[in-house]
């Protein structure tokens, strides 16, 4: 069993870092190893990216992968509890969100980076995801059981406005209380 040695707020300590890091890359491995070919399985280590990517993008390569991956996460969080029926009080997704918020909260100017974001830029960047298809965004949500799952959202006016909705409160859901 796994345990790594964290400071009292959650986050790893230096010493914990490389037990983490080890962790991380063998259970990466086991996906990759079990799905070779990014068909099945291995598609939910893109959990966090389609918005990920659209924010590297949306603000020009200003927030790193990690961060915008991060952020990406609590965006399709979001978007699992407004539109895909996960409970907001599910608390393994809570941890999880607590947890990512608190480790961004630490990056050094995030907030205005978060401010400066250029929404109308961002969604066309999320829209053009290769992942997609014609009618279709594909996007790794949680279900409402709280398990990461690949869903086709259809391609609409509704769910582009979501999303562009969903982008612009990343700055508030992420230093709310």
């Amino acid at each position: 069993e796994y345990v790594t040695r964290v400071e009292s707020d959650g986050i790893p300590t230096s010493e914990g870092l490389p037990e983490m890091i080890h962790l991380v890359l063998s259970t990466k491995k086991k996906f990759i190893e079990e799905d070779e070919f990014d068909q099945g399985i291995r598609l939910l280590l893109n959990f966090g990216h389609t918005f990920g990517h659209a924010i590297e993008g949306g603000c020009q390569y200003a927030i790193s992968h990690g961060v915008a991956v991060g952020l990406g996460m609590l965006a399709a969080i979001t978007m699992s509890q407004q539109d895909f029926g996960l409970d907001p009080m599910n608390a393994r997704v809570q941890q999880l969100g607590g947890y990512v918020r608190q480790l961004l909260r630490q990056v050094d100017g995030l907030a205005s980076h978060l401010e400066a974001l250029d929404v109308p830029a961002t969604l066309a960047c999320f829209k053009s995801d290769k992942k997609h298809t014609q009618d279709q965004f594909a996007m790794i949500l949680i279900n409402p059981d709280g398990y990461l799952t690949r869903q086709f959202v259809p391609k609409t006016n509704e769910i582009e406005q979501k999303i562009g909705r969903i982008l612009r409160e990343l700055g508030t859901q992420l230093y709310e209380v």
